[in-house]
């Protein structure tokens, strides 16, 4: 039991299998494919030297069997012979190599690699169809040729990287097919995935097809993310294959500094639509120092549609507020655009917080800027509104400014957002009534003079 077979048990074994596979049914059941798959397999162990004793008509009779199955397995056993394949006809190899069934077509690869370079290189355009075919066992069959192919002739490598780089940027024929490219591209051809520059890589990255971004993601595996900006890295943390965003983090994670560098291309990690990416950004984001992230960085997360983003934001500009400046933070989120990042800003605002002259202008600013916005913004124009009425009645050089915003504001917006400006603009000619303003009040059942009421310049 423990010893070698001996030629003689390997001799009556192969010739018992030759016997059983000339029994066989034009049609195999899964159990029989299953005994056929096995024994196959076996086939390369017992004849290690290609020396198999079976009769060179036995073979034959084999090949012209009813089914696919048991002459690809005909096939396998000239592969073991002493046969050699430089010298079987012409006409043997069209047969086999063109044969409708994929059976037979797949243990031609096995027959073909015992050719020399040479010989081989007369069939390399049927070993390169089978190769790139639509069918996945003669795809893998066909892969070690080309590789050789590929390596004996650097002409014929060439015309192969041309091709499939041309083919990852279409769409894939069958599934499976890309995946098997990229396999074939990176074991035939390895100095040429590895001469793949950093821009070409980028690009197949950020394709649409699959094909270009599994050899993306396949050569991502060799490369350090060094070679690749903090912008380019954020990006590739919202990639669709995990390996490729698991690459993007794990730069973050082992080099943040670099990060903590460029603020706002880093905080682009949190508008991954992946929680594997967006979660571990924000808490390792929301870790950094209050000054860390600048306001453009902050209006990334605040734009966000994810609420523990937009939670991270919050923590983020309070926490700035509690260590800094109040005046100094809010100079520097005043001056976002952003309408999501409207509404945080507001939050913020207090009588002491407004104290600065140059703050309190440039909230004026902004404060038109949101308050234009129709028809969006409701929370952040009421609190606009409240800053904008405690300012007014608490400090008369500011009274006139806010009146004028206020006169402008109701010019042009609906009947709706009209009222609270109205109303501010009565409060401050109550407040402050030797102070010279846009409008008219007048009191209830009084007509102003110059006529009757004019909505645009008189708060009643």
């Amino acid at each position: 039991r423990d010893r070698a077979p001996s030629r003689e048990q390997r001799a009556r074994a192969t010739e018992a299998f030759a016997a059983w596979l000339a029994q066989l049914p034009s049609q195999l059941d899964e159990l029989q494919r299953a005994g056929l798959t096995s024994a196959l397999a076996l086939l390369p162990q017992l004849w290690p030297d290609r020396d198999c004793p079976l009769q060179p008509e036995v073979i034959e009779s084999l090949t012209g069997h009813a089914s696919p199955d048991v002459q690809a397995a005909s096939i396998q056993l000239i592969a073991v012979s002493p046969t050699r394949p430089g010298d079987l006809p012409e006409a043997f190899w069209q047969a086999i190599l063109r044969a409708d069934a994929p059976e037979i077509r797949i243990a031609s690869m096995s027959l073909l690699a015992r050719l020399d370079d040479a010989a081989l290189a007369q069939h390399r355009d049927g070993i390169v169809l089978a190769a790139t075919g639509d069918h996945a066992g003669l795809r893998a069959a066909a892969r070690p040729l080309v590789a050789r192919l590929a390596a004996s002739d650097e002409a014929f490598a060439i015309r192969l990287r041309d091709m499939l780089m041309a083919g990852f940027f279409r769409t894939e024929p069958v599934e499976g097919h890309a995946a098997d490219m990229v396999t074939l591209f990176v074991r035939a051809l390895p100095q040429a995935a590895a001469a793949i520059d950093d821009g070409t890589l980028w690009r197949l990255l950020q394709a649409r097809a699959a094909g270009a971004r599994m050899l993306g993601a396949k050569l991502l595996e060799s490369r350090a993310p060094a070679r690749f900006s903090v912008r380019q890295l954020a990006r590739l943390g919202n990639h669709p294959f995990a390996a490729v965003r698991r690459f993007a983090l794990d730069a973050f994670t082992a080099d943040e500094p670099r990060f903590r560098a460029d603020p706002q291309n880093a905080v682009l990690l949190v508008e991954s639509e992946w929680d594997d990416v967006r979660t571990p950004a924000v808490n390792r984001l929301t870790a950094w120092p209050s000054d860390a992230l600048p306001a453009a960085a902050l209006a990334v997360m605040a734009d966000s549609t994810v609420p523990a983003v937009q939670d991270g934001a919050r923590l983020l500009l309070r926490r700035s507020l509690a260590d800094g400046d109040i005046a100094e933070v809010l100079g520097r989120v005043l001056e976002h655009p952003s309408g999501s990042f409207h509404l945080f800003v507001t939050e913020l605002i207090t009588g002491d917080s407004l104290a600065d002259t140059a703050i309190f202008a440039k909230f004026l600013t902004q404060a038109r800027i949101i308050l234009m916005q129709i028809n969006r913004g409701r929370i952040a124009k009421d609190r606009i509104f409240t800053a904008l009425r405690n300012e007014a009645l608490a400090h008369r050089d500011r009274a006139a400014a806010i009146a004028q915003l206020l006169h402008d504001f109701t010019l042009s917006v609906t009947l709706r957002d009209k009222a609270p400006a109205l109303i501010i603009l009565r409060d401050i000619a109550h407040a402050w009534p030797d102070l010279p303003l846009p409008v008219t009040v007048a009191r209830a059942g009084r007509t102003p003079p110059g006529g009757g009421s004019q909505t645009s310049g008189t708060a009643a």
